[in-house]
């Protein structure tokens, strides 16, 4: 990454955990611990789209196009939160969710070359996934 850019960072978004959230203090520890190891065991920072899931890649024919962008700088890792967990309240109600989640990391594991230490790390994160 050039040193000179424009783009917002993801340690910079993630600094909001720091605050006094209202939201449950388990859930909240548990959120800084994963932002922490995730901060702590990157090794390379890149341009990311920043909001990528099922709803922003739309395809036209043979053509597929990423929308609404967000820009920001951060972990290849990163990039694959939210295509996992999307579309939530109905991928829970699956019978096999466990079977599919792990499938979606999987698959950008390999695709993305994360190491076996950051997969498990993720998955120690997601109920019922093991190690």
């Amino acid at each position: 990454m050039p040193s000179a850019h424009g783009f917002p960072c993801i340690k910079d978004w993630l600094s909001s955990l720091d605050n006094d959230l209202k939201i449950p203090k388990k859930y909240l520890q548990k959120a800084r611990e994963l932002r922490d190891n995730l901060l702590q065991t990157s090794v390379k920072e890149v341009l990311l789209h920043g909001d990528l899931h099922h709803d922003n890649i739309s395809q036209n024919s043979d053509n597929w196009a990423v929308i609404d962008p967000k820009g920001v700088i951060g972990d290849p890792a990163y990039e694959v939160g939210a295509f996992i967990r999307n579309p939530m309240p109905e991928l829970l109600n699956q019978a096999d969710s466990h079977k599919i989640i792990r499938n979606r990391v999987s698959r950008f594991s390999e695709r993305l070359e994360l190491s076996s230490q950051r997969g498990v790390s993720c998955k120690r994160y997601l109920p019922g996934l093991g190690h």
